[in-house]
C-alpha cells in the first residue's frame, strides 16, 4: 500500500512514540503491521525478534478479564521474555517495537498506552476499525500519538494488485489543487500512453470497488466479492456499531442500518437528500 513508506519511518525515527493507523475493515491494516514486522526482522534494521510483540484483540476475548490487559502483558513480556526493561534495552541500542492490532476493543485502551509511554521507551503501533471508538482515546494522548487513516484501494494501486501497470498518483491528494484549471488539464493527459490500462483500471474498480480482496488471486469472479463485501458490512454493523452506539443490539435496527449504508453506495455521486433516503426505507420495511 502507498502508506507502507510512512508508516515505516515514524515507527523507526525520532518522533512521538503511538502511531495510530485507522479505516475500515479488510483494508488491509493488520497485513501492514506483519509487512512491517517482517522487514524490521528481515530486510531493513534487522531487530531480534524479542524485540518485537504483536497483540491482536479481537481475536483474544478471554483478555477482556484482566482489569488492564494491555499494562499486565506489557509487564509479562518485560519480566519474562526480555528479561530487562526496556529503558535499558533502549540505552543499548535495542529499542522495542509494541504492535497492538483493534486495540479499540480493549477497556481504557488509552489509558493504558499514555502510562506505557510515559514510562518505558519503546514505539507501539496500534490500529482501530471502528473510527468512533478510536477517537474516543485520543484526547488523553495528545502530544504522544500520531494518526494515519487507510482507506480502500486507489486507481494506482488496483492497476497494481491486478498486474495491469504501474501508475504513480498524479497528486498527493491536495484538494485545493483542484480549484485550479491547469491542475484538470493535467490530470486529462496523464499516463495518455496508457489507455488500455487506464480502462480497465476503471472498469475493474467500478465492478469491484476497492478493497484489496476483491483484487487479489482469491476472488475470480463478482460473488465471491459480493459474499465477501456483504461480510464486511454486517461485521462493521454487529460488532463496531454496536460496541460505539448501540444500534445493532436491536436485529432490525441493524438491518435498517444496513440498507441505509446501500442506498447511500447506491447514489454515489449523486444528489440525495434525507427524505428521499427515508421514504426508500420505509417502502422496505413499512415504517414511519
Amino acid at each position: 500500500r502507498y502508506i507502507y513508506q510512512i508508516l515505516y519511518d515514524k515507527m523507526t525515527k525520532k518522533g512521538l512514540p503511538i502511531l495510530a493507523l485507522k479505516g475500515p475493515r479488510q483494508v488491509g491494516k493488520t497485513t501492514l503491521q506483519e509487512q512491517l514486522i517482517y522487514d524490521l526482522l528481515h530486510k531493513k534494521r534487522l531487530v531480534e525478534p524479542k524485540q518485537i510483540l504483536r497483540v491482536q484483540f479481537d481475536e483474544t476475548s478471554s483478555i477482556g478479564q484482566l482489569e488492564d490487559p494491555i499494562i499486565t502483558i506489557v509487564d509479562w513480556y518485560e519480566k519474562n521474555i526480555l528479561k530487562m526493561t526496556f529503558n535499558e534495552l533502549s540505552h543499548k541500542g535495542k529499542p522495542i517495537y509494541l504492535f497492538f492490532d483493534e486495540v479499540q476493543d480493549v477497556k481504557n485502551w488509552s489509558v493504558q498506552l499514555k502510562h506505557i509511554v510515559d514510562h518505558k521507551d519503546c514505539k507501539i503501533f496500534i490500529t482501530g476499525s471502528s473510527a468512533l471508538r478510536i477517537g474516543v482515546g485520543t484526547e488523553s494522548l495528545a502530544g504522544r500519538m500520531h494518526t494515519q487513516i487507510l482507506n480502500p484501494l486507489r486507481l494506482s494501486e488496483i492497476a497494481s494488485f491486478r498486474k495491469y501497470c504501474e501508475m504513480k498518483p498524479y497528486s498527493k491528494g491536495e484538494i485545493n489543487q483542484w480549484q485550479n484549471k491547469d491542475f484538470w488539464i493535467g490530470l486529462s493527459h496523464y499516463d495518455s500512453g496508457k489507455p488500455l490500462m487506464l480502462n480497465n483500471t476503471y472498469r475493474a474498480f467500478g465492478t469491484y470497488g476497492g478493497y484489496p480482496f476483491c483484487h487479489s488471486e482469491k476472488c475470480d469472479n463478482w460473488t465471491d466479492a459480493k459474499s465477501y463485501l456483504e461480510n464486511t458490512i454486517s461485521r462493521t454493523v454487529d460488532h463496531d456499531l454496536m460496541a460505539s452506539m448501540g444500534v445493532g443490539r436491536n436485529r432490525r435496527n441493524a438491518r435498517i442500518l444496513t440498507h441505509v449504508f446501500k442506498l447511500c453506495c447506491k447514489y454515489a455521486g449523486q444528489m440525495i437528500s434525507v427524505q428521499k433516503i427515508t421514504a426508500e426505507v420505509n417502502n422496505k420495511y413499512n415504517e414511519t
